[in-house]
């Protein structure tokens, strides 16, 4: 018959003297009274609850930093933010996400006014006051300063050449604001890192822009709250079949001094409305068609008959319209390519094909084509230089008087030749 082991124990102690049965008595109410004390202890404490204790343990450099008086509020970052502070802390020098766009000035433009627009926009939009914040705590966030002002620098010299220098420079992510203006002879030119603000965005705040130039007492306007996305999720079971590296491109022998190229076309207005108007009777969407155009020449200059790339979606639920942050995320798309099938039936098929969320999709070429509300007061005169990334092939398509077309690559990845 099986004996219980502790009172075994507790015998062998006892019948070899080296506890009693009175101290082991003793001890055994000494545990007992400490445990009861506890207890007592935890129901006493503000937090009795061991969860609400490890919560505050996580949240506590939250809390520090949203306990400075110059910060007004944090935000989560989001996932594709994340990405984006990641890759700028990891190559910096070389422009990754810094954006650029520059106005032509007529002459004896009032510079004052327009620094006076961009002080009060600082102090109207939350977004363009934060910096990031990812030292000592578990996961980056932003940190929104109360106030802000725009530095602004007066520059001799050549417009290329700025340009060049001022993407290499890129910011300080820990010190607001992640932006900049600077006034050469016939340009102004407004910097600011992709941390902040997505295309969308770009368009709003420049769109704000140019009412505060036409009326510097224009009311202020309450933007939407921003709802984050959630991190992007694993590849499903079903897409995990391996076609080798997205859309593999030829890499040439590196050449420049300067690791970004950018090609750059326009698409006429009524080129843009004949191929919208296509479009809509295919019952398809301008994005529908530019992504099978750029599927079917990845796979030309690839080679292949499947080909994946990263396309950007606008991520802005209803009422979030006119909301100003970062907001786009990134999705994956796998399309298969048949020979001689008709262009628009092809699209068909395609189109309804389920994004791939995950990493590694934009790494070889990626898509944006930024289809936000276009202010044409702001636009004609605007150009944008940006959309620098870790992928080797950048299409972006940018609104306007048309529809811009910027090809950006990376040098070391192709050439200008084959990107042109």
């Amino acid at each position: 018959k099986k004996r219980d082991p502790v009172v075994l124990y507790e015998r062998h102690l006892e019948s070899n003297g080296i506890i009693s049965k009175a101290e082991r008595e003793s001890v055994i109410a000494r545990v007992d009274e400490e445990i009861e004390a506890a207890i007592r202890e935890a129901e006493a404490s503000p937090h009795p609850r061991p969860e609400e204790a490890l919560r505050d343990v996580l949240e506590e450099p939250l809390a520090r930093i949203a306990a400075d008086p110059a910060i007004e509020s944090v935000r989560p970052l989001p996932a594709t933010a994340r990405g984006i502070l990641v890759d700028s802390l990891r190559v910096p020098g070389i422009g990754l996400h810094v954006e650029q766009m520059i106005v032509e000035l007529e002459p004896g433009a009032d510079r004052e006014a327009l620094v006076r627009a961009w002080d009060r926009l600082l102090d109207e939009e939350p977004a363009l006051r934060a910096a990031a914040v990812w030292r000592d705590v578990d996961e980056p966030v932003l940190a929104v300063h109360r106030r802000a002002s725009i530095p602004v620098e007066t520059v001799a010299g050549d417009l290329e050449t700025y340009l060049r220098r001022d993407a290499a420079a890129g910011f300080d992510l820990e010190r607001p604001p992640l932006l900049r203006l600077a006034f050469l002879e016939r340009h102004a030119v407004w910097t600011h890192h992709h941390l902040l603000l997505d295309g969308w965005s770009r368009g709003i705040v420049l769109g704000r822009l140019a009412t505060l130039l036409r009326d510097p007492e224009a009311p202020r306007i309450e933007r939407p709250a921003l709802a984050f996305e959630e991190a992007p999720r694993p590849l499903e079971a079903g897409h995990a079949t391996p076609i080798g590296r997205p859309s593999e491109l030829p890499a040439p022998d590196v050449h420049g001094s300067d690791r970004y190229g950018d090609v750059e076309g326009r698409l006429s207005a009524a080129d843009l409305a004949s191929l919208e108007d296509r479009a809509r009777r295919a019952r398809r969407t301008l994005s529908d068609v530019v992504r099978g155009a750029w599927a079917l020449l990845l796979a030309r200059y690839s080679g292949r008959d499947e080909v994946a790339f990263g396309a950007t979606v606008s991520g802005r639920d209803a009422g979030l319209e006119h909301a100003v942050g970062l907001l786009i995320r990134t999705v994956g798309l796998r399309w298969g390519v048949e020979p001689g099938e008709g262009f628009w039936p092809w699209l068909d098929r395609q189109a309804e094909r389920e994004p791939i969320e995950g990493p590694g999709w934009a790494d070889e070429s990626l898509l944006v084509v930024e289809n936000y509300p276009f202010d044409p007061t702001v636009g004609p005169a605007a150009r944008y230089r940006g959309a620098r990334t870790r992928s080797a092939l950048v299409l972006l398509l940018v609104p306007g008087s048309g529809l811009g077309v910027h090809l950006v690559h990376d040098r070391t990845r192709l050439g200008d030749g084959d990107a042109a």
